[in-house]
């Protein structure tokens, strides 16, 4: 079996004398109710020694997890909806630019910590010009949220995904 690098990327890598090898996997699309455990599993016997370790995308055991929210049925609130103008556009992503996005910040981590975080950002921003202060104040489940873009995998082009729930439980599990 052929084993591909991504673009850039390299197969092996050496840390503290020790070198490492990266074995990228394709698998099918992770859906909802999927088990992410069952996934792992199918797509790595055969291949794993003792000590290795596998690596799995954050939004495959979120979307796994039923953490995947189609965008027609998001109904943002007014709150997320005045509060998505004023997310500075990266180029590398939606981020909470979008009402969809931001409403799910608002859910995730609550109105105060949104609204401190917001307020400091616009503070830190206009007369320090420091960005990331909103994601650094409203934590984890802000950040890890990803919006609808073209580079996404269908079906899940159309949707809102969060973050994986109890992301270190889930990688401590044994496959």
């Amino acid at each position: 079996m052929e084993f591909v690098a991504n673009e850039n990327k390299e197969l092996t890598m050496e840390l503290e004398e020790e070198v490492y090898v990266r074995i990228p996997i394709k698998t099918r699309t992770v859906m909802i109710g999927d088990s992410i455990e069952d996934i792992a599993y199918e797509y790595t016997k055969g291949l794993l020694e003792e000590n290795d370790i596998v690596f799995i995308s954050e939004k495959c055991v979120a979307i796994s997890q039923g953490r995947a929210y189609k965008m027609s049925d998001i109904k943002p609130c007014r709150l997320a909806k005045f509060l998505s103008k004023f997310v500075y556009k990266s180029p590398y992503g939606i981020g909470l630019s979008i009402p969809e996005t931001m409403h799910f910040a608002i859910k995730e981590c609550g109105v105060i910590r949104i609204l401190i975080a917001a307020f400091l950002a616009a503070i830190f921003t206009k007369i320090f010009k420091i960005r990331g202060v909103f994601y650094r104040i409203a934590g984890y489940k802000a950040s890890s949220i990803d919006g609808p873009t073209s580079c996404t995998i269908p079906p899940f082009n159309e949707y809102v995904v969060l973050g994986p729930k109890d992301p270190d439980l889930t990688a401590k599990k044994n496959i």
